[in-house]
């Protein structure tokens, strides 16, 4: 949905801008159509990731339920397993993924801007973005 905004407000922009800027517009939108793909991708293959480290976790705390009620000496002799076992649920944790979608900057907004503020470019600059 985030995405769908952002595309929309960008080819709103792109709409009020002069005929050769459509090019440009199409490009941009495009890229903010495969950064929201694979910030999509980054976040599924995340989950997955944290869905399998529940499980894991979930079975050790079941076999940990289970073995407090074993003896002492029970619990000694397996000891080495469990510390291996516990090792292995030090997997890293996934990585945060960055949400934030930028677009690239829009030809010749910031002469709109200034032309809405009612300034005009100064004599021989090139246009910023």
């Amino acid at each position: 949905d985030y995405v769908s905004l952002r595309l929309e407000a960008i080819r709103a922009e792109y709409q009020k801008m002069p005929v050769f800027l459509h090019e440009e517009g199409q490009r941009n939108l495009e890229m903010l159509k495969k950064k929201g793909k694979d910030t999509f991708c980054q976040l599924t293959e995340s989950k997955a990731k944290m869905i399998h480290k529940r499980e894991i976790l979930r079975g050790m705390y079941e076999e940990l339920k289970e073995m407090c009620h074993k003896p002492d000496v029970e619990l000694l002799q397996g000891f080495g397993d469990i510390l291996h076992r516990s090792e292995s649920v030090l997997l890293p944790m996934p990585q945060p993924v960055n949400l934030e979608l930028s677009a690239e900057p829009i030809t010749g907004l910031m002469d709109r801007l200034n032309q809405f503020r009612g300034k005009s470019p100064p004599i021989g600059s090139t246009p910023t973005v």
